[in-house]
C-alpha cells in the first residue's frame, strides 16, 4: 500500500491531535515520489552525515552517569566561524564543563600542540523547566571551518564522550546543507525522512517551521523534535523558522525557550554566513514593518555571492493553504531588490518547485514528517509532488544545485543555479 490514512495511524503511537488535520485530507504513508521532475543533474552524494566527525572525534556516545544527567542531550546553536553554544538539559546541580579541542590536534588528553580548550557550563536562568535545569555552554576562540571535539563533564568524570562538530567555513568554501519543515509527532512519515536524512553529507540542518505538533508545547518539543533529532543536534546545528503550530502555545514561548537563536534580528527573526552563502531567516507569523525594516536593512549589508531566505508560509504554492498574500506584499519585493535566489518555506505539506520568478526560486518542502496533502499546478510551478521529503542543498562560489529526496530515498527533482 503507497500511504495510509492519518486517522488509521493511532495504533502506531501517532496521538488523535494529531489526526485534527483530517478536515485537510492530510495524510501518512506517502514516502514514495509517484512522479519524477528535473533529474539532469545527478543524484545527491550518499554518505552518512556524521561520517568525517565520527572518523576525527568518536561518536559521542554517553556514559552510564551520562544516561541520567541529561533529560535532553547535548545539542549545537549559534554556531559560527570562531564560536559555538551548547545546549542541554539536566536535573543535577553540580557544575559541568564542556572540554573541545581542534581535531587535528590530537585527543582531549594529548594534542599536538597541548591546546585545550575548557568552558564552564552556566544555567539558563530564562528557561526553566519542570524537574531540571537547562544548560549552556559558550565555546569561544575556535578557528574557522574546522571540526572541533567536545565532551562534557562534571566532577566525577565523562558525561559525554567526543563528539564533532564543524564551526562556520571561510566564504570561499562549499558547503551542504539540508531543508525540510512540518515535522510530526513521532509517525511513519517523520522517522522515515530523518533516516533518509542522516544518509546524505551535511553542515548544517535548516527547518522551516511547526517544529512541534500539535500545539508548540514544551513536551511536545521534547518528544517529537529532540526526541528524534538529538543525534543530528548534537553534531550538526539546526537553523530554525517558527510556524503557526509553534506559535499556538504562548505565543511560541516554547519555541524561544529551548532554541538560542541568533539576535541580530532580535528572538523571531536572524541572519547568518555559513560559506559562500547568507541566510535570513523570518518569522511570518509576526509579519509587519519592524521586520521588513531589518530585511531590508539585513540583505542590503549581506556580501555572500548567494542570498537565501527561509520562512514558514510560502509565498507561492498550490496546496491547501496556496500562497500567502502578506508575504507577496511585504518580503517578495525585497527579495527581488536584493537578488535574493533561493526562497524556502513549509506550512503546504507537500514538495514544489517554482519558476524563476523576476530571479528567485521558491520551495515548498513542508512535507518533513507530518504527513502529506494533494497539490495542484499553478502558472509559476515548475514541478510539485505530494511526498514525504526533504531537499539536499550543495552551494559552491559559481553554482548552487538542490535535490529533492524523498522518505524512501529516491532523488526526485533537481536544480541548478548559476551566477
Amino acid at each position: 500500500m503507497r500511504h495510509v490514512a492519518a486517522c488509521a495511524l493511532v495504533g502506531l503511537g501517532v496521538s488523535l491531535a494529531s489526526i485534527a488535520s483530517c478536515g485537510h485530507n492530510n495524510e501518512m504513508g506517502w514516502l514514495h515520489a509517484e512522479h519524477v521532475g528535473d533529474l539532469s543533474h545527478g543524484p545527491a552524494p550518499r554518505a552518512a552525515f556524521d561520517h568525517e566527525l565520527d572518523e576525527a572525534c568518536g561518536p559521542g556516545a554517553l556514559s552510564a552517569r551520562g544516561e541520567a544527567a541529561f533529560l535532553r542531550k547535548p545539542y549545537l546553536q549559534r554556531v559560527t566561524p570562531d564560536g559555538a553554544w551548547l545546549l542541554w538539559t539536566t536535573p543535577a546541580t553540580t557544575p559541568a564543563t564542556v572540554t573541545a579541542w581542534d581535531s587535528a590536534n590530537g585527543s582531549a588528553n594529548s594534542s599536538a600542540n597541548g591546546q585545550k580548550l575548557r568552558f564552564n557550563a552556566e544555567v539558563d536562568v530564562s528557561a526553566p523547566i519542570e524537574g531540571g535545569r537547562q544548560m549552556v555552554a559558550r565555546l569561544t576562540a575556535l578557528q574557522p571551518g574546522r571540526i572541533y571535539c567536545y565532551e562534557v563533564h562534571d566532577a566525577s568524570g565523562v558525561l559525554a564522550e567526543a563528539a564533532g562538530f564543524r564551526t562556520a567555513p571561510a566564504s570561499a568554501s562549499t558547503v551542504r546543507f539540508v531543508a525540510l519543515g512540518d515535522l510530526g509527532q513521532k509517525g511513519v512519515d517523520q522517522l522515515a525522512v530523518v533516516e533518509q536524512m542522516q544518509r546524505v553529507p551535511f553542515e548544517i540542518v535548516l527547518m522551516a517551521g511547526d517544529l512541534a505538533y500539535e500545539d508548540g508545547r514544551l513536551e511536545e518539543y521534547e518528544s517529537y523534535f529532540f526526541g528524534v533529532y538529538a543525534e543530528v543536534a548534537r553534531k550538526v546545528p539546526l537553523m530554525v523558522a517558527s510556524g503557526n503550530h509553534d506559535y499556538n502555545t504562548d505565543d511560541a514561548a516554547a519555541f524561544r525557550q529551548v532554541f538560542a537563536l541568533f539576535e541580530n534580528g532580535g528572538e523571531r527573526w536572524y541572519s547568518f554566513d555559513w560559506g559562500p552563502m547568507h541566510v535570513a531567516v523570518l518569522d511570518t507569523e509576526l509579519m509587519g514593518a519592524t521586520q521588513t525594516d531589518w530585511l531590508e536593512r539585513d540583505l542590503s549589508a549581506a556580501t555572500a555571492p548567494w542570498k537565501i531566505a527561509m520562512m514558514h508560509r510560502p509565498a507561492y504554492s498550490s496546496g491547501a493553504h496556496g500562497s500567502d498574500e502578506h508575504v507577496q506584499e511585504q518580503f517578495v519585493p525585497i527579495f527581488e531588490r536584493h537578488g535574493v535566489q533561493l526562497v524556502l518555506a513549509g506550512h503546504d505539506h507537500h514538495y514544489e518547485r517554482t519558476h524563476s520568478l523576476n530571479g528567485v526560486i521558491y520551495i515548498v518542502t513542508g512535507a518533513g514528517g507530518v504527513g502529506t496533502r494533494a497539490v495542484d499546478r499553478s502558472d509559476f510551478t515548475a514541478f510539485s509532488e505530494r511526498v514525504s521529503h526533504f531537499v539536499h542543498v550543495t552551494v559552491e562560489d559559481q553554482a548552487l544545485t538542490m535535490r529533492a529526496i524523498d522518505a524512501s530515498g529516491m532523488d526526485f527533482d533537481s536544480l541548478k543555479l548559476t551566477r
